[in-house]
């Protein structure tokens, strides 16, 4: 993970790392759940959000809505690589 960035320069507007956090997170989905290579990109990612956020409130999903998270555990339920990057993303972001 984070060898290239998919083959150049993300596209006008698209933040640094965006491109290269997205390749990761895909290539992420067959790692071993204990891979330190995830709490790296747990890092990356809650590090972008809060350069993009700030440190207030995050925004929110539709609370009425239980399709939000119907998605994420069937995403979570696919990969052990991605279940624990989850809990790491909404640790470090205090969801």
């Amino acid at each position: 993970m984070g060898a290239n960035n998919g083959g150049g320069p993300a596209p006008a507007g698209v933040p640094s790392g965006y491109v290269l956090r997205h390749l990761d997170h895909d290539r992420a989905y067959d790692l071993g759940a204990d891979d330190p290579r995830i709490d790296d990109l747990a890092r990356r990612i809650t590090d972008a959000t809060r350069e993009r956020y700030g440190s207030g409130e995050l925004p929110e999903l539709d609370a009425a809505s239980g399709i939000p998270a119907l998605i994420q555990d069937t995403v979570n339920a696919s990969s052990p690589a991605w279940r624990r990057l989850d809990t790491l993303i909404c640790a470090r972001l205090d969801r």
